[in-house]
């Protein structure tokens, strides 16, 4: 161990004698330790009231003190913080030493031996400075990282204040959109049927222009209020039988027209266009229709968008969207359906939006018990896709239970069957007024042979979630003047694990045993 850098040193010792020779081995030229001043005191407090400024330094301090002794004075030199403070005693024994090291002192050393061996308190010195500059930096350190994590959390709760009410002026601003959205695209369509006039064909296509980017704002509209709905786990999710045919019917004009601008063809294929799948269509259709904006907004006039649909296994459909785009990077891949989220491409000429498209679809996606897959290549296009379950409802239950065992969502599962008293309400009905009443993350499987819809979602207290749903129909039109409009049966809450079995095993069980309700 080599200490290049001069240290003072400070020694109390009650015998002259021995002061001086302590003093003057420790002058002696050692490569261990290099010495700068020293001072020699007979008492402690005069050391301590001529302590050096400037370090290092390191303290000796005897054990045979006047009027007592050294442990009497260890306190006051080790508040000091000027250096390492070492007993050394030629009386002290065991108890001594471990009175000292209580108190705080860095080494403790018999005179006997340090005489002897000059070197051996040079080099306990040398590493007691090391210890006390450790130990000063650390606590530095502490104080540093403490101040910063202070002022992190500090700028983390302003910035959480500033990003909350970021996202409520957007979604009223949002909100506020709604009524002039709907009158430009009111009177766009009245002039376009030239309720007030003949128009030109360059005016129709002007008019043409003013609905298309009108449509897009609404879109954009629709995905700011979407976006916080489904945060909020507030947005209502209303899956349903439906054919693959019927949701490409349902986004054909949308996207033909937009796609009219760029002269850019939309195929449609599907290898069972009246397959079944389970999904709330209108949900499925907005995810459709952004992947495709986007294919159409970033792929060369006159060129094809091809839109697919085909069966995975036996359940799941496979949607995809391929355009000719300029691509995507595989280091942007990953991030592409992140939030607000745009890849910095130069070639990407037009206008960006907001970047919540892609990530509304893949929540939808998500809420619709499906999967987004991305594949890209630079320069010669992408594929945007995901995947929805088939009408089974045994599988989609189980899928919709791995999903929230795969979420983190710990709650038990709770499955309850409904079903209407009034024999005029129809199961369609029925479905449409629990799901405005459920939350995004539950699931409803309406059963038509049994008359019921089966709800499954995570709740350890049934009781409230059933009141819930009854308030709900009692507030609701068809209520008329029935005191209790809904059937209710719980039947069962289980560990997720557990629900899987449990669960999909009563489903369209007529037989199941109803249990209590509040």
């Amino acid at each position: 161990m080599n200490c290049t850098r001069p240290i003072s040193l400070v020694v109390i010792d009650d015998d002259p004698s021995q002061l001086q020779l302590l003093v003057k081995r420790l002058k002696d030229p050692d490569p261990c330790l290099s010495v700068g001043e020293v001072y020699a005191y007979s008492e402690a407090v005069d050391a301590i009231t001529n302590m050096p400024v400037d370090g290092p330094v390191a303290i000796l301090c005897d054990f045979d003190m006047p009027g007592g002794s050294g442990l009497d004075w260890l306190a006051d030199l080790i508040q000091q913080n000027a250096g390492p403070v070492l007993m050394v005693t030629a009386t002290g024994n065991e108890q001594v030493a471990a009175d000292a090291f209580k108190l705080g002192v860095s080494d403790y050393l018999l005179k006997t031996e340090v005489m002897s061996d000059i070197g051996k308190l040079k080099h306990s010195i040398a590493d007691a400075v090391r210890r006390f500059d450790l130990a000063k930096r650390n606590k530095q350190f502490a104080r540093e990282l403490k101040l910063t994590n202070h002022q992190l959390q500090e700028r983390n709760r302003v910035l959480s204040e500033m990003t909350s009410t970021a996202h409520r002026f957007v979604d009223n601003v949002a909100h506020d959109f709604r009524t002039p959205l709907t009158v430009i695209r009111e009177f766009t369509s009245i002039l376009t049927d030239e309720i007030g006039g003949t128009l030109t064909k360059q005016q129709v296509e002007f008019l043409g222009h003013i609905d298309t980017s009108a449509r897009e704002l609404n879109a954009m509209v629709d995905d700011f209020l979407d976006s916080s709905k489904l945060k909020a786990q507030t947005l209502c999710v209303r899956r349903q039988v439906v054919t693959v045919q019927a949701l490409f019917d349902r986004i054909k004009p949308t996207l033909e027209t937009n796609a009219g601008s760029k002269s850019i063809r939309i195929e449609f294929e599907a290898d069972a266009p009246q397959a079944e799948v389970f999904v709330d269509s209108e949900k499925i259709g907005r995810v459709l229709v952004n992947i495709a904006f986007n294919a159409i907004k970033f792929s060369p006039e006159a060129s094809t968008v091809r839109i697919t649909a085909k069966a995975e296994g036996e359940d799941q459909v496979f949607f995809a969207v391929y355009d000719q785009g300029v691509g995507i990077s595989e280091e942007e891949l990953p991030s592409v359906c992140e939030r607000f989220s745009q890849v910095d491409d130069p070639r990407r000429s037009v206008a960006k939006g907001f970047g919540l498209g892609l990530n509304i679809a893949r929540d939808l996606v998500w809420v619709n018990l499906g999967q987004m897959r991305i594949t890209s290549e630079l320069g010669k296009g992408s594929m945007f896709g995901f995947t929805v379950p088939r009408n089974q409802p045994e599988s989609v239950m189980k899928r919709y239970i791995q999903r929230m065992i795969e979420s983190d969502e710990d709650e038990p599962m709770t499955l309850l069957r409904v079903s209407p008293y009034n024999p005029n309400i129809s199961i369609d009905d029925l479905h449409e007024e629990l799901a405005a009443s459920c939350r995004s993350m539950d699931l409803l499987i309406p059963v038509p042979q049994d008359r019921s819809v089966y709800v499954i979602g995570p709740s350890e207290k049934p009781d409230r979630w059933i009141q819930t749903l009854r308030d709900a129909a009692q507030r609701s039109d068809r209520a008329r003047e029935q005191s209790n409009p809904l059937n209710l049966t719980w039947l069962g809450t289980w560990p997720q694990q557990a629900a899987k079995e449990e669960a999909v095993a009563l489903l369209n069980d007529p037989n199941s045993e109803e249990k209590a309700c509040a």
